[in-house]
């Protein structure tokens, strides 16, 4: 259910051979659902960020922990939240006072700490929405960490690799696959951000414009493709070989099915 600056989700966990376990009844997040909210740190454990903190749970033991937690007065409301599986890091992007500023600090907890590397003033957020601002998306890979960050109002994406070496381009990463980053970008416009365009792009290499999706009602990434479901519930994928958006059917040939958004790339069907 969609709440303004956010979403109202339940968090319910099911399990092949096993009743539904409710998690959480309502818990609010800024995070939208094509931007993961809910993530795998591992074969057990699932993250979940908040507006008001990330939690950690445990499906085997059933115990659910926080990581961090906002405290009353907004300070630290979640904008973001990414957990980097292969360095065993938790990213977050926090409103240092909801309040009074737009800007975020970025927070880093190291595996197993409580207190975090805080980097003050890291970036600001913007509306991308009327009332509701653009996820700062984190996205970690095996050789360095996509950052989305604010320039002239518009969003950037810095690449930082393990060795240290940035590279920045213009836009917000959507889904990062090995052909490349899927960015997003934007114009300011009189109140809110204006969508412009799509670019791939390579690290080091110039970002190269692609088609952009046909008008629809939401574009997102399921496993390693962009999806935009249209006004009549047809979704269409992006061929980056032909750079055009074409319809999409199920493997098996379901006729009433849905691509998941997520990194797993699954789909679901109706079953009469």
């Amino acid at each position: 259910m969609g709440d303004g600056d956010g979403t109202s989700y339940s968090y319910i966990l099911e399990q092949k051979g096993k009743d539904p376990i409710v998690i959480e009844n309502v818990f609010y997040s800024t995070i939208e659902p094509d931007q993961q909210p809910i993530q795998w740190i591992d074969a057990k454990t699932l993250m979940y960020a908040s507006y008001y903190g990330v939690f950690v749970y445990d499906i085997e033991k059933g115990e659910k922990r926080i990581l961090h937690k906002a405290d009353p007065d907004e300070n630290d409301n979640i904008n973001y939240a990414a957990y980097d599986t292969t360095r065993k890091l938790l990213h977050v992007l926090a409103y240092e006072n909801r309040h009074e500023t737009s800007q975020l600090a970025r927070l880093t907890y190291v595996s197993g700490e409580t207190i975090s590397q805080r980097i003050p003033a890291y970036t600001t957020s913007v509306l991308v929405a009327k009332y509701s601002d653009l996820d700062m998306t984190i996205t970690p890979m095996l050789e360095g960490t996509y950052w989305t960050r604010i320039q002239d109002g518009v969003p950037y994406t810095d690449y930082v690799n393990q060795a240290g070496g940035k590279f920045t381009a213009k836009g917000i990463a959507r889904l990062v696959t090995k052909q490349g980053a899927y960015l997003q970008q934007y114009e300011k416009g009189e109140f809110q951000l204006q969508a412009s365009g799509w670019v791939i792009w390579q690290p080091g290499k110039a970002a190269k414009e692609i088609a952009n999706p046909p008008e629809g009602i939401v574009t997102f990434a399921s496993g390693t493709e962009l999806f935009t479901k249209q006004d009549d519930n047809r979704y269409v994928k992006y061929d980056l070989l032909r750079n055009k958006w074409v319809d999409w059917q199920a493997p098996n040939g379901e006729i009433v099915a849905e691509p998941v958004q997520g990194k797993g790339g699954l789909y679901r069907a109706s079953v009469e």
